[in-house]
């Protein structure tokens, strides 16, 4: 009877070790698959946005490609950058919209993105260095303008960590997490311990990014933010949550601004809710750049 139960629990430890070797090797190569890059053909703008291909390169950095295109007469510029798993593509009906009411425009694909270059899609560390190339293009291609950014997801993450000395004159933040782990508790698979679920997905982030999953949290570099705030909340949105939103507003510099798109979801608001989204956004932006701010 002895011999049996010690049969019995070393068949039951190395099911044990089989079932969280199994759980640490999927985890590990949904992570890898996380950040593969996402490449498209893109080419030349679109005949309504016009303008011209944008190629940003520099030394030990990926090259950046995008768009940039100038209104008649332009009041200002706009910076627009793109949500995870997406590329310029997804903002080019803000673009449109945007020239249209005045703004002169540059879209680029974030890293490994699109046409841009890198191997890693990360989620908004690494990326703060293209959206500080985004302003800086913008700066010299349009010296005599004020300058706002608009951010969707992950593009609004980004310019939470871009450079605090190359910052746009205002900003427009839409779907924006609060911090990684946060948002990854929102996505894991178990109903139970979705923080600590999220903590052992993210232990991989130093070996594959180079960066902590907790140097990550835009709701600590909001506050950094110069210029005025517009921050847009999804009221249904399951990811970046009404509490995050809270949570982003509360750590906020002011002037800011917090606006819920009542029964939104993590989608871009422009096309869930166009209307509300143009009246709320382009006379905060015109007021922030076309008169002086």
């Amino acid at each position: 009877m002895g011999s049996l139960s010690r049969v019995l629990l070393r068949l039951t430890a190395w099911l044990i070790l089989v079932s969280v070797g199994a759980v640490v090797l999927m985890v590990f190569v949904l992570g890898g698959q996380a950040i593969e890059p996402i490449r498209a053909e893109i080419g030349e703008p679109p005949t309504r946005l016009g303008g011209e291909i944008v190629r940003l390169s520099d030394p030990d950095v990926p090259e950046l490609v995008g768009w940039a295109g100038e209104a008649p007469n332009p009041c200002g510029a706009l910076v627009l950058v793109h949500g995870r798993g997406h590329d310029r593509r997804q903002m080019l009906s803000y673009a449109e919209m945007f020239k249209d009411e005045g703004f002169s425009v540059s879209l680029f694909d974030l890293r490994a993105n699109g046409e841009s270059g890198g191997e890693i899609r990360g989620f908004g560390f690494h990326e703060g260095r293209d959206v500080t190339r985004m302003i800086l293009d913008a700066r010299d291609r349009w010296p005599g303008l004020r300058l706002g950014a608009v951010g969707v997801s992950l593009g609004a993450a980004s310019l939470t960590m871009g450079d605090p000395e190359a910052q746009a004159d205002s900003y427009v933040l839409e779907l924006l997490y609060s911090d990684l782990v946060e948002t990854t508790a929102t996505r894991v698979w178990l109903p139970f311990a979705k923080r600590f679920q999220a903590q052992l997905m993210l232990l991989q982030t130093p070996v594959r990014m180079g960066h902590w999953a907790d140097e990550l949290r835009p709701v600590d570099r909001s506050g950094e933010l110069r210029g005025p705030l517009l921050l847009l909340a999804a009221g249904a949105d399951p990811w970046a949550t009404p509490a995050q939103s809270e949570d982003l507003y509360a750590a906020a510099s002011e002037p800011k601004e917090l606006v819920w798109f009542d029964g939104a979801e993590h989608d871009i608001l422009l096309k869930q809710d166009r209307r509300k989204y143009i009246e709320t956004v382009v006379p905060f932006l015109k007021d922030t750049l076309c008169d002086g701010g």
